[in-house]
Parts: C-alpha cells; structure tokens; sequence
C-alpha cells in the first residue's frame, strides 16, 4: 500500500488494535495468568491528553499510547478521560468516559506532550496559561482517586508559576517516564516526586520506517514572520532541493485568522526566491499528513511533532525552532546540527544546515531503547493493575 507521494504505508494494523477477547472469571470462568496482559482481567484505561485543540502532534501521541493500551486490554477497555475539542476527540477515534464512571477506572494514564511546561511571555499571560493548565489537566483529578496513575511520554518545564498542583500529580503517580533529559532535569529541581521516574523518549517515535522513495520538499511554516519565511527560502534556493519539482507548503492544524495574508507573502517570496508560486495544503487530518510526511525528502518546519514524524519515518528535517522543546529533541537523537532556535535564525546557519543534510543520520539507538522502555512499562501497569483487581476480587 503507497501514499500519495509513493512512501509504503504501515499496515492498517498498526492503527487498528484487534480486540482481545474478554475474559472471564469467577463462577465458570478462568483468570489469566498473571504475566500475560493480553485479555487481562481488569476494569476500564482511562488516557488524558492534551486534545483540547486540533491539532496534529496531540491528537497523535493520545491516539498512540490508547493503541497501545488497547493491545493489552481490549479496545473496548480504553477511553478518554475527561471531554476535549469534539474534532480532534473524533480524530483519536476512543470515546470519552463517561462521567458516572470516573470513579470506577481502574488505569489513569496521562500520554504524551508538553502540556506540563510553559512558554515565555508576561505575566498576565502566563497565569492565565496556569488557570488553563490546571482546568485541562489537574483540577478534575479528584474524581478519579481510587484510580492508580502514570504519565507516559510527557515534556516537563520550564514551569516558573505555581508548580504545587504538578507537584502533587507527580506523588500520586506510581510511574513517570519523560521524555528528555530536560525534563528530568526539571524534575529534579522542582522536587518532582514519584515512585518510578525514568526516561524515554517521545512517543511519536514509534512510528516505524517507511521506505522510500521520498521526493520534494515541504515547507511547514505556519504563522512565520515573512522574514523568517525569506531567509528560509532563500537557503533553499539556493541549495539543490531548491530545483526540486515538488515544492509544497504544509499545515498541521485548521486555518487560524490571517492565514490569506500569510498564504499571500508565502507566494510573493517564493515566486522572487524559487521563481514559481507553491502548491498549498490545508491540514488534511492526522493520518493524511502522517503518509504525506513519509514521502518527502526533506521538511523544514517549525513545530515540533511535524519534525519528530518525519524523522520516525526515516525522512529527513531542518527545524526553524519557536520553543525550548524542540532543540531537546534534535540532541536527544544527535541531530543538533539540524535545529536553528528562531532567535538564532540566519542565513549562515540555515545553510550551514542545509549543506550537512548528507550528514543526516538519527540515534536509532536511542529511539529503540526509549519505546522499549514505553513498551515495557505499559505491559508491567497493565499486569500489575490486574493483579491487584485480581486479590481485591479474592478479598
């Protein structure tokens, strides 16, 4: 199966998790055995997310660590815990819990994101992104007390505001796994504590390899100043793949308000720079833009997930970075050369980037280890969450 650029697809079975059958026990029916997770004997997953917009990077992570649940309890068996944006939940394709059933879930299960950190700016905006953070994210998490809790994949700081209601997130976790060094770091010095904390890596990184071939480049730019939009275009003019047939501008979100102007100074740089207008492509949807990403060679973006998908699917990125997040990552897999901070952004440093892409090469290594450790800790949460329904029904 091909996308529409001639990437391979992964099997619609990486997307669609089988059902496994319910289990049975108590009068009649058999228990599984306690290290087997597949058609484990417990109550509903309930998984949070920062789905509260839609948008590509989060609608993704949530509906990766659901799959991924749903491989050991049963599709049927996970949900969303509290309700978010109606389009980006359609888009995850798990329901949302119940409110009479909150009290009843077995696994909470915070997924990936850096919904646990802040951007800079005043401090009027910055309690109001506080208020917003703990009204998505913590104020309803007394309703599901008898729950047992992990955070699986997150980003943590900087947090310069009201730490304490994190804090105490964190304690009543049994496991956390963030994603960076960083956020460990972070951690640290916030005295962020839990019984479990590790490392992984971002959970979008394991999308599997598409093979090739890849054509073209995308430009994902979205909101760029158009000076940021000139110096990026003009490196790429003045690069080979600035001579490439496709050329495209991409997006990873709905249009916000100005986005015809944007379109417009988009076309009048790349018609001085690249001599041609580009084909663009309003934000098809998390699937459609995950294939289309597989057949580029080269993206240039300035969000984060647009890159990390690209680079999980074997193609290649220059990021124009607009948050502290972003350069974490391109370290992590030894891609630093491939990150230029926007307030670093000059024409030095964007060809400088561009004349290393045959230098190109990703820490699989460090992707594997990281899932495998994502891996291994959702099977032993699951396990040890049926072993404990387990003894509370023998009780």
């Amino acid at each position: 199966m091909t996308d529409i650029a001639g990437g391979i697809l992964p099997p619609a079975s990486f997307w669609e998790c089988r059902v496994i059958g319910a289990c049975q026990s108590g009068a009649g029916r058999t228990l599984p055995p306690s290290g087997n997770t597949r058609g484990t004997h417990m109550g509903k997953v309930a998984v949070h997310g920062s789905y509260h917009a839609d948008n590509f990077g989060d609608t993704l992570l949530v509906r990766l660590i659901c799959d991924m649940l749903a491989e050991h309890v049963g599709r049927e068996n996970v949900a969303l815990a509290m309700p978010g944006q109606p389009a980006e939940q359609a888009a995850i394709g798990y329901p949302v819990l119940a409110p009479e059933e909150r009290g009843s879930v077995d696994l909470l299960v915070y997924g990936g994101g850096g919904y646990f950190s802040q951007h800079a700016g005043s401090l009027l905006r910055t309690v109001r992104a506080t208020r917003r953070r703990n009204r998505r994210h913590l104020d309803w998490l007394p309703q599901f007390a008898g729950s047992r809790k992990a955070m699986i994949g997150v980003g943590v700081g900087p947090i310069s505001f009201h730490r304490a209601p994190v804090r105490k997130l964190f304690s009543a976790c049994e496991t956390v796994l963030v994603r960076d060094a960083e956020s460990m770091a972070f951690c640290e010095d916030y005295g962020f504590r839990t019984r479990d904390l590790r490392q992984c890596v971002d959970l979008a990184l394991s999308l599997p390899v598409v093979p090739g071939p890849r054509a073209g480049v995308a430009i994902h730019l979205p909101g760029m100043s158009p000076e940021v939009m000139e110096t990026v275009l003009s490196a790429l003019a003045a690069h080979p793949l600035g001579r490439s047939e496709r050329i495209e501008a991409i997006f990873d979100a709905p249009p916000t308000e100005g986005l015809e102007a944007w379109t417009a100074d988009l076309q009048r740089i790349a018609q001085a720079k690249l001599g041609r207008a580009l084909p663009v492509f309003p934000y098809p949807g998390v699937d459609v833009l995950r294939e289309k990403l597989a057949g580029y060679e080269l993206v240039v973006t300035c969000k984060l997930h647009v890159g990390i998908v690209t680079i999980a699917q074997g193609g290649k990125v220059i990021s124009v970075a607009q948050q502290s997040k972003t350069p974490r990552l391109y370290r992590q897999l030894g891609l630093e050369a491939f990150c230029v901070p926007l307030a670093q952004l000059s024409p030095a440093r964007l060809t400088e980037a561009f004349a290393k892409l045959p230098e190109f090469s990703v820490r699989r290594d460090v992707i594997e280890q990281g899932i495998g450790v994502i891996r291994e800790t959702v099977a032993k949460l699951v396990r040890q969450t049926a072993d404990r329904d387990r003894l509370a029904e023998i009780a």
